[in-house]
Formats: C-alpha cells, sequence, structure tokens
C-alpha cells in the first residue's frame, strides 16, 4: 500500500511538471531586457500584446501573474523612466478583448504619450 501510494505521489509530481511554489509572495517574473539588434544609446520599446486583451490576472495553480493591461501599463512606466528610449511599438495579436481593459489600455497609452512629450 506505501509503494503505491509513494508511486501515485512520482506519478502526480512528474504531470505536474514540477512546478515551483512561489513562497515570497512575487507573482511574475521581472521585466527584462534584451537587444534584438544594434548598439547605442537610442532605444526603440517593442512591447507585444498577444491574446485577449483583459485585466484579469492570469491565475495558475500554484501562482498567478498580472493581467495584461498591469503588465503593459508596467513596460510603459519603465519606459519613462529610462532616458535612452526614444520610441514604443505595440506588437498587437489580439482578436480583442473585453471593452473596460481596451479601455483602460487605450488611456494608459494616451497619458504615456503625453507625459512623453
Amino acid at each position: 500500500m506505501l509503494k503505491m501510494i509513494n508511486l501515485l505521489m512520482i506519478v502526480l509530481l512528474s504531470l505536474s511538471g514540477c512546478i515551483g511554489i512561489n513562497f515570497l509572495g512575487q507573482n511574475h517574473q521581472p521585466l527584462q531586457e534584451f537587444t534584438l539588434e544594434g548598439q547605442g544609446q537610442n532605444k526603440v520599446l517593442v512591447i507585444p500584446i498577444n491574446g485577449v486583451i483583459s485585466s484579469k490576472s492570469k491565475k495558475g495553480l500554484l501562482h498567478s501573474r498580472p493581467g495584461m493591461v498591469r503588465q503593459i501599463v508596467t513596460q510603459l512606466q519603465r519606459a519613462e523612466k529610462d532616458k535612452d528610449v526614444r520610441a514604443v511599438l505595440l506588437k498587437i495579436n489580439s482578436p480583442g478583448g473585453t471593452v473596460t481593459a481596451s479601455d483602460l489600455l487605450y488611456h494608459e497609452i494616451l497619458n504615456f504619450k503625453k507625459r512623453s512629450k
């Protein structure tokens, strides 16, 4: 009986993909900067918007990620602080989304544009 329970535990752990538990409360990966090409100080920030536009956070089995709107706003805030960012490009691959999330995103982008002038 004990061998059967141990075997069941091993199977369940292997099926779960060995997902780590987040004990520190950080719900998402920190933003990272990648250089696609070129050198120098002037940067173009590319923000990919993939999937349904929603402000809902994505809840996993053991952790959650902030919603798409929160992620984009965070990236825009980070771009504001970086004096080398000269342009922001939104790369959108979306079928649409909720009215509220789309409206929030629209206004956040407009406000970013006004503050960046």
